[in-house]
């Protein structure tokens, strides 16, 4: 997407805990949108696995939005209530990453999708658990463990 002169991702935006929090929360609202995008494909994902694997997907997909959105909806400032409460929300945004993985493994082989849609999906999510990561082991640095 380029809005201003320089496209997004080619910007040189500084690695600030700010950032970290925007760039992951980002990163897991597009992993949300492009897994209902992917889902909703009535051709691929059929009526007869829509409660057994692919509500699971989808809802594991927002769970990991979720989290994510409200441990940065929390402002520590020095509270260490704040912060475990901050730092579980990253921790089950992470856990909800890896559960992910093995149901789109699984969702990758039950509906024979495309190598490159399968791939692009796994490393969505891999972007986003990257970020996730980043994010929670700076706040670790900043705010000590949970």
């Amino acid at each position: 997407r380029c809005i201003m002169a320089v496209c997004v991702g080619q910007r040189n935006v500084p690695d600030t805990p700010q950032n970290q929090q925007l760039q992951a929360c980002t990163k897991a609202k597009e992993l949300v949108l492009h897994t209902l995008a992917i889902c909703k494909n009535r051709n691929v994902f059929t009526e007869d696995y829509k409660n057994i694997l692919t509500d699971d997907i989808v809802e594991t997909a927002k769970d990991v939005f979720v989290y994510a959105f409200s441990a940065n909806d929390i402002r520590v400032a020095g509270s260490k209530t704040r912060w475990t409460e901050r730092c579980r929300y990253q921790e089950t945004a992470i856990a909800k990453c890896k559960k992910l993985k093995p149901l789109i493994s699984l969702a990758k082989s039950a509906f024979h999708l495309r190598e490159k849609k399968g791939d692009d999906w796994i490393g969505m999510l891999f972007e986003t658990k990257t970020l996730l990561e980043k994010w929670h082991q700076t706040d670790v640095k900043r705010y000590g463990n949970c």
